[in-house]
């Protein structure tokens, strides 16, 4: 247990109010930033990945009206699929990373239930 001064940052952490910081309060905090932070992350990666995925599809689109002429389609066409490939892979391994961490976290929960 601690008393601290008024402008201390972890007083965020003081949860019921009576100016003393607990371990406890002090590991609740910690998890809550913690979860905090993940959330944060997997937000910024599926907006990524939203992304990748509109982009590419608006790319493909545009490229099949016929404001875009068949030259410029034969030009662009060897950047447009080494880009298209690249996004298709980042979307690809952000699909296979969150099955394999869900696999993993039911493994994981699994092994804990059994102790």
């Amino acid at each position: 247990m601690k008393r601290l001064s008024k402008d201390n940052p972890l007083n965020q952490a003081d949860l019921d109010g009576d100016g003393i910081v607990t371990t406890e309060e002090l590991d609740k905090h910690e998890r809550f930033i913690k979860i905090d932070n993940a959330n944060r992350k997997e937000d910024q990666s599926r907006f990524m990945i939203l992304f990748s995925l509109f982009s590419v599809t608006a790319f493909i689109a545009i490229m099949l009206t016929p404001f875009i002429s068949v030259e410029r389609i034969t030009v662009l066409q060897p950047i447009g699929s080494t880009w298209v490939i690249a996004n298709m892979g980042i979307i690809a391994t952000f699909l296979g990373a969150n099955a394999y961490t869900k696999i993993r976290e039911k493994s994981f929960d699994k092994g804990a239930e059994e102790k």
